[in-house]
């Protein structure tokens, strides 16, 4: 009997040595994944990817360990990938780098690090430099968030039809919702891509009255891109009551 209690206490010891050594081997392995991965995004099939979204918050923390920058988890917005799953750019016509979920995402960050960089040698307050750092941070999720809500937005379009005068009236509201979206995403890259070049303005001329303005353009954009996704939030609410 002690005999079998031995052999038991000794594979259960072994067992959970195996897993734990498994998991060290796997989180090492996100991790190191993570650190030198090159792109700003990676696409996944929904919010309910846990997977891919427990694996990109691992990621992420090591990254910010190692003063790198977010890995953003981004959804698919080309009807080809409802059509034809996860294998949707072997029949898409649209490259990659031009999809809109990429250029949106990437084009943030690339801009955040400029912006990031520029801060450095920008002889304005540290308060400026703080509060420019934070709103900048905030445009690459916001836009994340604002890619997500598109994708419902598409499936909700999809789901509403077009069988009655009211579901067309639906559709109607779904597309001015993306369109704004969009709208706003594009105008927040706009700023971000004048920010650099007017804080060389102000290493140089040593004024920072633009730099106030475009700040507070930043700051109007970030809040308008929350408020939108927001919006889609309580009409989607509103239709299921």
């Amino acid at each position: 009997m002690d005999t079998l209690n031995s052999f038991i206490l000794s594979g259960t010891l072994c067992c959970s040595y195996l897993f734990g050594l498994g998991l060290l081997v796997f989180v090492g392995y996100i991790i190191f994944w993570g650190l030198f991965y090159r792109l700003s995004y990676v696409h996944t099939n929904g919010e309910r990817d846990v997977l891919n979204f427990t694996r990109l918050q691992i990621a992420n923390r090591a990254r910010k360990l190692f003063g790198k920058r977010t890995i953003w988890p981004i959804p698919y917005l080309d009807e080809y990938y409802e059509q034809h799953g996860p294998d949707a750019y072997a029949y898409s016509s649209t490259p990659l780098q031009y999809r809109l979920e990429v250029q949106s995402i990437s084009n943030a960050d690339m801009l955040y690090g400029e912006v990031s960089d520029a801060l450095k040698h920008c002889p304005i307050s540290v308060e400026k430099k703080l509060s420019f750092e934070q709103q900048t941070s905030q445009v690459p999720n916001n836009i994340t968030r604002a890619l997500w809500k598109i994708s419902r937005l598409e499936r909700l379009f999809k789901s509403v039809g077009n069988r009655s005068k009211q579901a067309i009236q639906s559709q109607s509201e779904i597309k001015s919702m993306r369109t704004q979206l969009i709208k706003e995403i594009n105008h927040s890259l706009d700023i971000l891509t004048a920010i650099p070049v007017s804080l060389l303005r102000v290493e140089l001329a040593h004024g920072d009255l633009e730099v106030d303005r475009l700040f507070a353009e930043l700051n109007e954009s970030n809040k308008r891109l929350r408020d939108l996704s927001s919006t889609y939030t309580e009409a989607r609410d509103a239709r299921s009551a």
